[in-house]
């Protein structure tokens, strides 16, 4: 009976840490894809807003290095360019187009801002971008992308749309 009551709880204890963990929200449309390619320290900014507070725990882009680097990943105020989140380089191997996450951190959307989302590289790199704004539960994407070079947000909009994936929770 001890042995049973253990394995229970053990198998509770899996069942609650797996059910904790939640698919990324992503937004893309493939039926619109872009690929934009950028120099080293340029790429396109996703903006978003949400419909009420929500924190993520990372973020990542489809993106495609040229060759192995790092990325930078940042969050901006993206109608006063404020940087709000900045990680330091982290590496990534040449794959290929995939989704390439930040390591955790914790920061919380706040309703009533615009705010904007990229991952710089230290080598040329491939975006993907689409032209169809969406909503994904309580994010919305938008399109008129902005862009930046290092740590410094250019404000204009652009066409699209930036691929995005958070992790949502803390």
């Amino acid at each position: 009976m001890t042995t049973i009551l253990k394995l229970a709880t053990v198998i509770g204890a899996v069942a609650l840490t797996t059910s904790a963990l939640a698919a990324p929200v992503i937004h893309e449309d493939p039926a619109s894809l872009l690929v934009t390619n950028r120099g080293i320290g340029s790429a396109p900014v996703g903006r978003l807003t949400v419909s009420s507070a929500q924190t993520i725990s990372s973020f990542g882009l489809k993106v495609d290095l040229a060759q192995a680097g790092n990325l930078t990943f940042e969050i901006f105020d993206s109608t006063t360019g404020a940087l709000l989140y900045a990680s330091g380089p982290k590496f990534f191997a040449d794959d290929g187009m995939s989704y390439k996450f930040s390591d955790d951190f914790s920061f919380t959307f706040q309703t009533g801002i615009t705010y904007g989302l990229t991952a710089f590289s230290d080598v040329a790199a491939s975006f993907s971008v689409d032209f169809n704004a969406n909503t994904v539960g309580a994010f919305n994407f938008l399109t008129g992308n902005q862009n930046v070079n290092g740590k410094t947000l250019d404000r204009g909009q652009n066409c699209c749309d930036v691929w995005t994936a958070l992790n949502v929770g803390e």
